[in-house]
C-alpha cells in the first residue's frame, strides 16, 4: 500500500507511473525518468500535444521504499502485473471443476473469486484452462510481468488499498497536493510545473488548491 501512494510524491499520473521502465530509474541518486504513458495495455509516447518525456527527484522516503522492492527479471516494467513467482499469492486448495461451476451457476465469477480469495482473472483462468482440457497451470505460461491497464490496477491495487486504509483522496488529489505544498514552501512554479509535466497555467487551474494558512499574515498586511 505504502508502494502505491508513495509514488504518488513524485507527482506522477497513474498512467506515467504504470509505464516506468525499470531500467530509466536512478534509484543510486534519486532521480525518476518517464518516457511514455500507459493505455490500455500499450505505451503511448511523447507527441506534440503530450509531453511524456521528463525527470524529476524521488523522494527520501519514496526511493527508500523502492530500493526495497525485490528485482524481477522477468519485465521491464517498475511496476509490473503480479504473476511470477515472485509475487503470485500462495496457492489455495482449488474446488474441483465440478464444483466450481456449481457454484458458478448460482453467483457471479466475482462473488465467487471474493468467497475463494483469488482474483477475477485467476478464477477465469482456471475455468479456460479446464474447458481446453488441460490440467490448470498446464500450458499456461506467465502471466505477470506485463505493463498494468489502468482499470485492473484501480480495481486489484488502488481499491483494495482504499478499503484498507480508509484513505479519502484519489491519485489526482495526491498530485495536487505535492504542487500545492512545494509551492507553498517556496519551490519555483516552472521547475514544479516541468517535474508534474504540464503547464504553469495548468498547475494553477486544476492543480494548485488553497491552504488556507494566510489569515495571521493577510491580518497584518491590511493593518
Amino acid at each position: 500500500d505504502r508502494d502505491v501512494t508513495g509514488v504518488q510524491t513524485c507527482a506522477l499520473p497513474i498512467w506515467e507511473m504504470l509505464a516506468l521502465r525499470r531500467a530509466l530509474q536512478d534509484l543510486k541518486t534519486g532521480i525518476f525518468h518517464v518516457r511514455g504513458t500507459a493505455w490500455n495495455g500499450a505505451v503511448i509516447e511523447s507527441s506534440r500535444e503530450k509531453n511524456h518525456d521528463r525527470e524529476g527527484p524521488i523522494p527520501p522516503s519514496t526511493l527508500a521504499l523502492l530500493r526495497a522492492m525485490p528485482t524481477r527479471i522477468d519485465t521491464e516494467w517498475l511496476f509490473p502485473t503480479p504473476g511470477s513467482a515472485h509475487t503470485r499469492r500462495p496457492r489455495i486448495d482449488w474446488p474441483s471443476h465440478d464444483e466450481l461451476r456449481g457454484e458458478l451457476e448460482t453467483m457471479s465469477y466475482k462473488a465467487l473469486s471474493r468467497k475463494l480469495g483469488v482474483s477475477d482473472n485467476a478464477l477465469r483462468n482456471r475455468m479456460r484452462a479446464y474447458e481446453a482440457g488441460r490440467q490448470p497451470g498446464e500450458g499456461l505460461g506467465n502471466d505477470g510481468g506485463k505493463l498494468w491497464r489502468y482499470d485492473n490496477w484501480t480495481r486489484d491495487v488502488w481499491n483494495p488499498t482504499v478499503r484498507r486504509t480508509g484513505l479519502g483522496a484519489t491519485p489526482k488529489e495526491f498530485r495536487a497536493s505535492w504542487e500545492t505544498h512545494l509551492i507553498a514552501a517556496g519551490a519555483n512554479t516552472d521547475d514544479v510545473a516541468a517535474i508534474a509535466g504540464h503547464s504553469v497555467n495548468v498547475q494553477a487551474e486544476h492543480y494548485r488548491q488553497a491552504l488556507h494558512r494566510s489569515s495571521d499574515f493577510i491580518r497584518a498586511a491590511i493593518g
